[in-house]
């Protein structure tokens, strides 16, 4: 034994120093006698299916074990190759160790002290996500936080950087330069936060007290009664209530397989991008966020000539978004701006074309943000004209590419809120600062798709049933769903499974089925414009009969210009030259097509997508159009092959895929200009009658 323990000081006395060091900073910790996770406790005369019923979250079913740990801090190389690469969180001990905040951002009377003034957003520590976001200063909130339920969520303030260092994983290298944001968490007297995931990869470091998480990989999402969200959407959270699990309602929770860390002063976790966790702390906590955006390459060249083991301060690296003292908003949540260019030039690239002009360029942000744009056309003509340097009214993938990252900035703001409340809006009223504990309800509906799917299956039942009652199969005559079986969603539906679905059952039906409906993907059989639902990340939704309605009388502009399409498809390859100049191209249309379901659509732009030289169009050219592209698999199909999770916003836009977006806009702001011209009549007749009374 005596030789073992002389082998194992010789070979790995630093890592045994490490580990030791670390224990007793461990063990000063309040909470450190806290178990985690808690052990499941035998239960007589429960069904095994109902073990931890009522009960928080991880009390359902023993975790797979603990993420992995080390106690050393890696290379940028050693962290894309043993965690990022291959999708799996680690925790690194000790990671912070050095940073002045690991000490100092103990004790209040300093941060009071020395960044008293500093704003910052704040949130409920009991998370619940209905609240909007309080501001105000550290001083007020250290100075009411422990009576009061709030937490620090915010942008770590530019004046505090110079209290943490670099983690060393991030002072160099592709994360080094997409550093997004930084983050500064503060509580007391506990936290608890949702099951939730965000967009970015995430290094989160605690300074101060302990923090315990449960972690799950993403691929469980569908089975943990996600809030509906936009397909691509970044970051998101479950109804999931982690303090008191229904198991009736959601019985997979049971067989999910999760893992845990506990975290003390000075260690960092990286968690992959989109991974759900959850995270209790137990006294006061501090921690800091390191969020830097996910790519599929990775690169350190410029790590050859850096002392890795040097220490390298927060505030001498470039951060996109930043808050300074005074700063009108707190810029946390927003997009990447870099990326948000990079994908404006993989779309015209996908189009084939270089240069647009301000209407070309109106339909390209169309495409991305839909009809939010009428809400900030002022910001998208500023940037066009930030473009447009020479004034021409045309700008070019260069002028894009070579543009201000500040003015990308703007536009990040311009198409997102801001997460909490701007410097300008703090005297609206009390709750929005340190002036109340209570806090303004936030302005976000979380119950969307079960608000539609209620009102799509009422919409059925009143159509097709009778006095209020549809038979099964009536119900199988009218309703498809994409992901799953009719049979299977009616048997959601029908709670006394007496074969028939009445306007009381749909109401009374828990929130939990209808969603599980939502998700299957809905769609009425007599016309398939009214439909709804979909995966859990691809909602779609429109409303009832008045919206059957409408879309029933409405022309499908996009299908009979597609018809066309596939109609000089047939008369290109025809042609003795396989050649269709832009007239040729227009006549398609004119030929058997109303002059009103042409009035939105912009030939020439449509043309210069549609051909590759610009002058005719090919037999090619509409193949490209008309037919879908090859899927290629995400992952790699040998299993000895890493998995590397794919940044989807990356990738260029297929030109079939963008053909149908620029249609689709050039409807959408067609529409939205003949809406307001309308009500603009409406308002001069109105005018006019008042002039005559």
């Amino acid at each position: 034994m005596l030789l073992l323990v002389n082998f194992l000081l010789a070979v790995f006395t630093p890592t045994l120093c490490d580990i030791i060091s670390h224990a007793e900073l461990v063990a000063q910790d309040p909470a450190f006698h806290i178990k985690f996770p808690k052990p499941i406790l035998p239960s007589d005369g429960i069904s095994a299916s109902l073990v931890g019923h009522l009960e928080e979250l991880g009390l359902q079913s023993p975790p797979i074990g603990q993420i992995p740990e080390y106690f050393h801090s890696p290379t940028p190389r050693e962290l894309w190759d043993t965690q990022v690469k291959l999708y799996r969180p680690a925790v690194y001990r000790g990671m912070l160790n050095g940073s002045p905040a690991v000490g100092n951002w103990t004790h209040d009377e300093y941060l009071i002290k020395e960044y008293g003034d500093q704003e910052v957003l704040v949130e409920k520590k009991f998370e619940d996500r209905k609240s909007e976001p309080k501001r105000m200063t550290i001083e007020a909130f250290l100075k009411n936080y422990k009576e009061q339920n709030w937490y620090i969520v915010t942008i770590l303030p530019n004046a505090m950087r110079k209290d943490v260092k670099v983690p060393k994983p991030l002072m160099c290298s592709s994360f080094n330069k997409n550093l997004q944001e930084l983050n500064l968490w503060v509580g007391t007297h506990g936290t608890r936060s949702k099951l939730h995931y965000d967009a970015d990869n995430i290094i989160h470091c605690v300074v101060a007290g302990r923090k315990d998480w449960i972690l799950i990989n993403p691929e469980h999402k569908p089975k943990l009664d996600m809030v509906w969200g936009a397909k691509g959407q970044g970051s998101g959270f479950s109804h999931l209530d982690v303090d008191n699990v229904n198991l009736t309602e959601n019985p997979d929770v049971s067989d999910i397989p999760w893992e845990y860390v506990s975290l003390y002063a000075g260690d960092c976790l990286y968690l992959p991008p989109q991974y759900l966790h959850q995270v209790r702390s137990y006294n006061r906590s501090v921690s800091s966020t390191f969020l830097f955006y996910p790519r599929d390459t990775f690169s350190d060249d410029d790590c050859k000539e850096l002392d890795l083991d040097s220490y390298l301060s927060l505030s001498d690296v470039y951060v996109y978004w930043v808050y300074e003292q005074g700063q009108e908003t707190v810029d946390m949540g927003y997009q990447n701006p870099v990326n948000v260019r990079r994908n404006t030039v993989a779309t015209l690239r996908a189009f084939g074309i270089d240069t647009m002009s301000w209407k070309e360029f109106l339909y390209v942000a169309y495409m991305t943000y839909g009809e939010e744009i009428f809400g900030m056309s002022a910001v998208i003509k500023n940037l066009f004209k930030g473009f447009d340097i020479d004034g021409d009214q045309i700008i070019s993938i260069e002028d894009i590419e070579n543009m201000d990252i500040e003015k990308w900035k703007d536009f990040c703001r311009a198409t997102d809120s801001p997460h909490g409340p701007t410097k300008s809006e703090l005297s609206i009223n009390d709750e929005k600062s340190e002036k109340s504990p209570e806090f303004n309800p936030r302005d976000n509906d979380y119950y969307r798709d079960v608000k539609m799917a209620r009102r799509f299956l009422n919409f059925i039942v009143k159509k097709h049933g009778r006095k209020n009652l549809l038979l099964f199969p009536e119900f199988k005559n009218y309703v498809e769903t994409v992901n799953d079986t009719p049979e299977s969603a009616f048997v959601l539906l029908d709670s006394n499974m007496d074969g028939v679905l009445s306007r009381d059952e749909i109401e009374h039906t828990s929130d939990v089925s209808i969603r599980k409906f939502a998700r299957m993907g809905y769609i009425y059989t007599v016309n398939k414009k009214l439909h709804g639902g979909g995966p859990w990340e691809d909602v779609n939704v429109v409303e009832g009969d008045k919206e059957e309605q409408k879309v029933s009388n409405f022309p499908d502009e996009v299908k009979f210009i597609e018809e066309s399409i596939q109609k000089g498809y047939e008369a290109v390859k025809s042609s003795t030259d396989n050649k269709m100049d832009k007239t040729e191209f227009i006549n398609l249309f004119k030929d058997h097509m109303s002059e009103e379901i042409l009035k939105p659509v912009d030939f020439d732009f449509l043309f210069r997508i549609l051909s590759s030289s610009k002058e005719y169009a090919t037999p090619k050219d509409f193949e490209e159009i008309l037919f879908e592209p090859e899927e290629t698999p995400d992952a790699q199909e040998n299993d000895n092959e890493p998995v590397v999770k794919k940044d989807n916003s990356d990738r260029n836009i297929h030109k079939r895929k963008g053909f149908i977006g620029v249609l689709d806009a050039m409807q959408g702001i067609y529409t939205f200009q003949r809406a307001s011209e309308e009500r603009l009549e409406r308002l001069r007749k109105r005018q006019s009658r008042k002039e005559e009374l």
